[in-house]
C-alpha cells in the first residue's frame, strides 16, 4: 500500500489534481481516497468531493467529518 497526502488552502486545485490522478493511479491498482470534511456532515451528495473522487474511478472515496 502507498500513500499520497494532498494539502492546500481553499481553492488552490486539489480536487482537480486528485481528480486527474485517480485514473492514472487505476491503472497500477486499486484507489481510495479519504478526505477531511470540515464544514459538513458527510453524505456522498452530487458534486461533492467525495462523490466525483468515486465517479472518477476511486474504489473507495470516504470523508471524516467532526
Amino acid at each position: 500500500m502507498k500513500i499520497i497526502h494532498i494539502v492546500g488552502s481553499s481553492g488552490s486545485g486539489k480536487t482537480t489534481f486528485i481528480r486527474k490522478l485517480i485514473p492514472a493511479l487505476k491503472r497500477q491498482g486499486s484507489v481510495a481516497v479519504i478526505k477531511h470534511v470540515g464544514d459538513h456532515s458527510y453524505t456522498l451528495e452530487e458534486g461533492k468531493d467525495t462523490t466525483v473522487f468515486f465517479e472518477t474511478g476511486a474504489d473507495i472515496s470516504v470523508g471524516v467529518d467532526s
